[in-house]
């Protein structure tokens, strides 16, 4: 996704150069969309995939981790900036947060998951919801940087 931010702000300073007020967005190139944005549908289905087979709380920390993983991916390969200030603080807080999650983890009783219960747990009301909250939530962040 930063791949096609930079190219967007390349295109952007040669704009200016022209004397132009024409700007591009990083949110609308093909490569944003195909790989960025495929890349989030791709896991999140990879997500939905193993659901029956794993404890949500553990898939949570997972999660969790890979944020960090891909902060390390983006400093080390595009040469982003890691800054103090806001950035150890996020870094704290996921790892906290991990951490907490596993340690509140239900370990006294095994739950098995099968076809009918995970069917009832992703086709729930509270799912809808939160599905409404996810796609408002992009769209939102769309049109705030477009």
């Amino acid at each position: 996704m930063k791949l096609a931010h930079h190219e967007a702000d390349a295109k952007n300073a040669k704009m200016r150069e022209l004397d132009s007020t024409k700007t591009f967005s990083g949110f609308t190139s093909y490569r944003w969309i195909f790989f960025g944005l495929g890349g989030v549908i791709i896991g999140g289905i990879g997500h939905l995939a193993v659901l029956p087979f794993a404890d949500v709380t553990l898939l949570t920390t997972v999660c969790a981790f890979g944020i960090l993983f891909t902060t390390m991916l983006s400093i080390c390969l595009l040469g982003e900036t890691f800054v103090w200030k806001y950035d150890l603080v996020a870094t704290i807080l996921v790892i906290v947060g991990s951490t907490l999650t596993i340690l509140q983890m239900n370990i006294r009783v095994d739950l098995e998951y099968n076809r009918e219960r995970v069917y009832h747990i992703i086709v729930t009301w509270k799912a809808f919801g939160l599905l409404i909250m996810i796609i408002g939530k992009s769209i939102l962040t769309i049109v705030a940087y477009c």
